[in-house]
C-alpha cells in the first residue's frame, strides 16, 4: 500500500460556459388530441388507443 504524505490537490476549475437548456421533446405515446381509441378492442374496464407515433396504449376505467 502506497501512503501519501499529504493530502491531494485539486486541479484548479476551468472557465464556465452558459449553455441553453435543450428544446422539449416531441409528444409521444398518448395524445388525447390525436390519439385514436380501437372500439373493437374495448373491455368492460379498458380501453385501448392507437397513438400517432405508432405505439398503443390502455387506460383502464374506473368502476362505476
Amino acid at each position: 500500500m502506497t501512503r501519501l504524505d499529504s493530502a491531494p490537490k485539486l486541479p484548479k476549475p476551468g472557465p464556465v460556459q452558459e449553455t441553453r437548456a435543450p428544446d422539449a421533446p416531441a409528444v409521444q405515446g398518448f395524445d388525447s388530441q390525436r390519439s385514436k381509441e380501437l372500439k373493437g378492442e374495448r373491455k368492460e374496464r379498458q380501453r385501448t388507443f392507437r397513438n400517432t407515433d405508432g405505439t398503443r396504449g390502455s387506460a383502464d376505467c374506473p368502476k362505476r
